[in-house]
């Protein structure tokens, strides 16, 4: 994803490349917060209003779509742990406490891959939540 796509010379091993991995990782934390407490409020309003729902194809609709939320929430949050790590690993190389650079870049590039897969699995299951709520508030008469 072309949001998340850093712009640091990976031939260039000097510390400037990885303060500027440093910031990145701190963006994708802080978009990962974002996306979590939404995903949070998601759960308490589908939870708040599913008590309403009386079909039971539309139970099943939103029991489904709760369990997608919790497991996109807990990818997520094992997400969040991935990037602190890094994080850390990248304040060591800054420091000199550490000279594994080779090892960090690589995993500075897959958590990009994982971090801009969480987001395209985050915007599905937005939407996906938006269309079963309109479908069962409609199939339920009901209205907020």
């Amino acid at each position: 994803m072309d949001t998340y796509n850093t712009e640091f010379n990976k031939d260039d091993p000097h510390p400037g490349n990885w303060e500027k991995m440093y910031v990145l990782v701190r963006y994708w934390r802080s978009d990962l917060e974002f996306y979590l407490e939404d995903l949070n409020f998601l759960t308490k309003l589908v939870k708040k209003y599913s008590i309403w729902v009386k079909r039971t194809d539309n139970s099943e609709e939103v029991e489904k779509m709760s369990a997608e939320l919790q497991d996109i929430i807990r990818h997520g949050k094992a997400l969040k742990a991935k990037l602190e790590e890094h994080q850390s690993k990248l304040a060591g190389l800054i420091d000199h406490k550490s000279n594994n650079s080779e090892v960090t870049e690589i995993e500075h590039e897959a958590l990009e891959n994982e971090i801009s897969e969480f987001v395209k699995n985050f915007r599905a299951n937005r939407r996906n939540v938006f269309k079963v709520s309109e479908k069962v508030l409609d199939s339920e008469n009901l209205s907020i």
